[in-house]
C-alpha cells in the first residue's frame, strides 16, 4: 500500500500541528511531520517518478517549509507551558518566521483551528514591532464595543469603564507615539460618544466639554499629518474643540453668576439650548 505523502496529507498534518498549540501534554506538535519526512524521502529514493494513481507530492520546499512551521509551533507551545519553569524566551527572528509560514497556511487551516490561528496570530503580532500599534489599535476599539453593548444593556458599570478608557487613550504613551494612520483617526472619532455613557453625578458638564474638546484636537492634529485627503476631517475636528471651547467658557462663566432662587423663561431657555448644542 502506498504511503499518503500527498499535499493534501501535508496540509492535515499541519492542521493537527497547529491544534496541538496551547495543549501542555507530552504529544510534540512537529512528531507527524518528522514521520512524514521520513516516507517523503524513502519514496523520493526508491521511485522518484509519480503514479498516475497517487495525488500531487508537495514540493522539497514546501515540505521542508511545513517542517519548519511545525517545528516553531511546538518550540513555541514549550516557551508558553505553564508548567514549565525552563520555557525559552524567543527572538524577534523567530516570531517573525512563524507569523510569516502562520499566514501562508491560513487558508487550509480547518474551521476547527480557527480560534486557534487567530488566538497564536494575535500573540505574534504584539512580539513584532511593525505590527504592535495595529494590535493596539484594534484592542482599543473592542473596548469600545463592550462598552457600547453595557451602556445599550443599561449596566451600571459602563460610566466607570468609560472614564478608565478615555483616560487611558488621552494619556497612553503609545497612542502619543503611534505614528499618524487612518485607523488612529477613526479611533478617537470612536471615542466621542463615550464622552455621553459618563455619569452626570460623577463628570461635570465642563468635564465632558474638555473631554470632547481634547478628543477632537487629537483627531485634528493626526489628521492634519494624514495629508491632503484628510483635511476636511481635521477642519471639521477643529470646529468641534472650538465649539467645546465655548461651551466651557459658558459653563464657567454660570457657573460665577450669584445663584438666584428663580431664573426668567428665556434664560430657562438658554441654558437648556446650551445643555442640547453640547450635550
Amino acid at each position: 500500500m502506498t504511503e499518503d505523502i500527498s499535499c493534501n496529507e501535508l496540509y492535515r498534518i499541519i492542521n493537527r500541528a497547529l491544534s496541538r498549540w496551547g495543549d501542555f501534554d507530552d504529544v510534540p506538535a512537529d512528531r507527524e511531520i518528522a514521520l512524514f519526512n521520513e516516507k517523503y524521502n524513502y519514496r523520493r529514493t526508491i521511485n522518484p517518478q509519480l503514479s498516475i494513481f497517487e495525488d500531487t507530492l508537495p514540493s522539497q520546499d514546501e515540505v521542508k517549509r511545513a517542517t519548519q512551521f511545525c517545528k516553531d509551533i511546538e518550540t513555541h507551545r514549550e516557551s508558553v507551558n505553564i508548567y514549565d519553569d525552563n520555557s525559552l524566551e524567543l527572538s524577534e527572528k523567530f516570531y517573525r518566521r512563524l507569523y510569516q509560514n502562520l499566514e501562508y497556511y491560513a487558508p487550509h487551516f480547518s474551521p476547527q483551528n480557527q480560534l486557534k490561528y487567530q488566538s497564536l496570530k494575535q500573540i505574534i503580532q504584539r512580539k513584532l514591532p511593525e505590527l504592535q500599534n495595529t494590535v493596539l489599535l484594534d484592542d482599543y476599539n473592542k473596548e469600545i464595543d463592550v462598552i457600547t453593548c453595557l451602556h445599550k444593556a443599561q449596566r451600571s458599570e459602563t460610566s466607570l469603564r468609560a472614564g478608565i478608557f478615555i483616560n487611558q487613550l488621552l494619556n497612553s504613551e503609545d497612542i502619543k507615539a503611534m505614528p499618524p494612520s487612518p485607523k488612529k483617526v477613526t479611533l478617537f472619532e470612536k471615542s466621542l460618544k463615550l464622552v455621553d455613557y459618563l455619569s452626570k453625578e460623577s463628570n461635570s458638564r465642563s468635564r465632558k466639554f474638555s473631554l470632547k474638546r481634547d478628543l477632537n484636537l487629537r483627531i485634528r492634529e493626526t489628521a492634519l499629518n494624514l495629508g491632503p485627503s484628510y483635511k476636511e476631517r481635521a477642519d471639521l475636528a477643529q470646529y468641534e474643540a472650538n465649539r467645546f471651547q465655548k461651551a466651557i467658557d459658558k459653563a464657567q462663566k454660570y457657573g460665577k453668576e450669584p445663584k438666584k432662587r428663580t431664573m426668567s423663561l428665556e434664560e430657562r431657555n438658554r441654558r437648556a439650548y446650551d445643555e442640547w448644542l453640547y450635550r
